[in-house]
C-alpha cells in the first residue's frame, strides 16, 4: 500500500549546535509512505530495508539534516563562511527493549549517518555523525488517536562535522574569535519529546527538544556560546491519496 501527501511545519530551532541565537524557520515537503514486504517508508521508522526477519531486531536507513545560517545572521560567525543546509542519511539498527501492543514499546537505536553540506548547487562531504539513543512510544496516550514519542541519546562527530560548526580559521580571527581547530568526538546530548494526533487524512505533531552541550569536545571554541539549547516545533500532514492495495505484513 502507498500514500501520497503534503507535509509541512515550522518552529524555533538554534542556529547550530551550542548557538546563543536562533530564529524561527519553516518548510513545506511532499510526503509519501509505502509499505511493502521488503522495503517501507512510512511513520513508523522512516526508510527502512526488512532485512531481519526477527520481532526484536530492524534495519533502516535514518535520515537527519539542518536550516543554512547566512553569516551576517549569526553575531558570531559574522563575517564568516555561511552555513549551508546540511543533509545526513545512513544505516541504522534498532533492538527492540520493550514491545506491548496498544500499549508501547521502547528501542535501541544506533544510527551512523554521512554528513554533506550544500548550497542547493553541489554537495560537500563533511564526515560522520553518530546518534545512538532509545526511542519510547506510548500508543493510544492520552487519547485513541494519540502517539507520544520520546528521544534520548548523545551525538558524536567527526573531524570534519566538528570542524564545519565550530573551525575559526585564521582569516576569521577578530580580537573576540581567537582561531580554533575543530575536534572530533562527544558534541551533546538530546531530549525530545512530542505528541502526534491523527485522523484519516491528517496528522499534527508537536514536539520540543532541549541540548545540553556542557563536556563536548569543542565547548572551548569561540562559536561556542552556549550550554544548552531548547527548540519547539510543529507540523502538519495532509493525505492526498492512498492505494485500494492493503498494506503488507
Amino acid at each position: 500500500m502507498y500514500e501520497l501527501g503534503i507535509a509541512g511545519g515550522g518552529g524555533y530551532l538554534p542556529d547550530y549546535p551550542a548557538a546563543n541565537e536562533g530564529r524561527v524557520r519553516s518548510l513545506v515537503v511532499p510526503n509519501f509512505r509505502y509499505r511493502g514486504k521488503v522495503f517501507r517508508a512510512d511513520e513508523d521508522a522512516g526508510v527502512r530495508a526488512r532485512l531481519f526477519n526477527n520481532s526484536r531486531f530492524d534495519f533502516d536507513l535514518s535520515f537527519g539534516g539542518a536550516f543554512p545560517v547566512n553569516a551576517g545572521d549569526n553575531r558570531a560567525r559574522k563575517d564568516m563562511k555561511a552555513l549551508d543546509w546540511l543533509v545526513e542519511f545512513g544505516p541504522r539498527l534498532f533492538t527492540i527493549l520493550w514491545d506491548e501492543k496498544n500499549v508501547g514499546r521502547l528501542r535501541l537505536g544506533l544510527p551512523i549517518r554521512a554528513v554533506f553540506s550544500t548550497p542547493g548547487t553541489s554537495a560537500t562531504y563533511q564526515g560522520i555523525v553518530a546518534v545512538p539513543g532509545l526511542v519510547l512510544e506510548l500508543f493510544q496516550f492520552p487519547c485513541e488517536r494519540c502517539r507520544v514519542i520520546n528521544f534520548l541519546g548523545p551525538t558524536c562527530v567527526s573531524n570534519g562535522v566538528g570542524d564545519y560548526f565550530y573551525e575559526v580559521p585564521k582569516k576569521d580571527v577578530t580580537n573576540d574569535r581567537p582561531r580554533y581547530d575543530g575536534k572530533a568526538g562527544y558534541m551533546g546530548t538530546d531530549l525530545t519529546t512530542g505528541l502526534s494526533y491523527q485522523q484519516k487524512k491528517w496528522e499534527i505533531f508537536i514536539g520540543v527538544r532541549y541540548s545540553n552541550y556542557r563536556d563536548a569536545a569543542n565547548r572551548q571554541s569561540p562559536l561556542y556560546k552556549n550550554e544548552e539549547n531548547l527548540a519547539g516545533f510543529i507540523a502538519l500532514g495532509w493525505l492526498l491519496y492512498q492505494s485500494d492495495e492493503e498494506a503488507k505484513l
